[in-house]
């Protein structure tokens, strides 16, 4: 039950998100400007985090056992919690950074942008037979054995 509130949480956000867009392409166009506007990232980072939230706390209510860990959704979600998370303030204040500022701006978003690649390619690495599901029965069941 609480999970369909969720995800129209999230189908709402998303809608937000894309008339944020459109709105900053259709502005920015007019106006031929190359500014850096942090405005949809900061939005797009607000919906990714609570998307990320939603997965893990999905994951967390689902009765079987897994190694989430060994999933490789959940490698790509910490990835995005990581990235996004280490960001958003900084994105965030962009706009009332100095020019040193800036510069350390990007080193961390490069700092940031390096973890979830890793966690990306740890993703890309993990082979379909390593994701296996029991049921919590079976597995108190094999336990005894």
């Amino acid at each position: 039950m609480k999970t369909i509130s969720l995800k129209r949480i999230l189908l709402i956000f998303s809608i937000i998100f894309l008339i944020v867009a459109v709105g900053n392409l259709i502005i920015g166009y007019r106006s031929n400007s190359p500014e850096f506007d942090s405005v949809p990232i900061a939005v797009s980072s607000i919906i990714l985090i609570t998307g990320s939230i939603t997965y893990f706390f999905e994951s967390i209510q689902n009765p079987n056992i897994t190694f989430i860990y060994s999933k490789p959704s959940f490698w790509v979600v910490v990835g995005i919690m990581i990235y996004f998370s280490g960001t958003f303030f900084l994105f965030l204040q962009y706009d009332n950074l100095s020019q040193q500022e800036r510069v350390n701006f990007w080193i961390i978003n490069m700092i940031c942008f390096v973890l979830k690649n890793i966690f990306f390619s740890i993703s890309f690495t993990l082979k379909p037979e390593n994701q296996q599901t029991l049921n919590v029965d079976e597995y108190y069941f094999n336990k005894l054995e």
